[in-house]
């Protein structure tokens, strides 16, 4: 693919300015999360997607650095609480035995909690799941969200 060097040139259209404006507009827009009801698995969808930007976005150094906010863990190891935590959950809502999450690198944790996280949501959608763990599953993702 030829290099399109009047895209370049002009400052409006810039690749560099399209690419920052996409990648920042969802992360200026990540206010706290309103409380759960049961009409509203977006939210909750919507919280779960931000927080994976911001750890695929997070340096490494910010990923394994211990944060006092999360009880002295990493962002990777708070993140990875979170995804065995959502396992635990689709495992009680559907009483089947699911395999052990293997630990991953710093880069692949949002990675993880979002398969892991979406199958949740899932599950929220379609199961009866408690209003308990909708509310406990945000404050989990809200407080890894408000370090990263």
């Amino acid at each position: 693919m030829p290099y399109n060097w009047a895209l370049a040139q002009d400052p409006n259209r810039s690749v560099v300015r399209q690419f920052r404006a996409r990648r920042l507009a969802p992360l200026a827009s990540s206010a706290s999360v309103p409380p759960v009801t049961d009409g509203q698995p977006e939210i909750i969808a919507t919280a779960l997607t931000r927080l994976v930007e911001r750890l695929r976005t997070a340096s490494e150094a910010r990923l394994t650095r211990p944060h006092d906010q999360l009880d002295g863990q990493s962002l990777v190891e708070a993140t990875y609480e979170l995804s065995v935590w959502c396992v635990e959950q689709c495992q009680q809502v559907t009483a089947t035995e699911l395999p052990e999450l293997p630990r991953v690198g710093p880069f692949a944790a949002g990675d993880q909690i979002s398969v892991v996280g979406r199958d949740l949501v899932m599950l929220m959608t379609g199961a009866d799941v408690p209003t308990s763990v909708r509310e406990e599953f945000l404050h989990k993702v809200d407080a890894i969200r408000s370090v990263s």
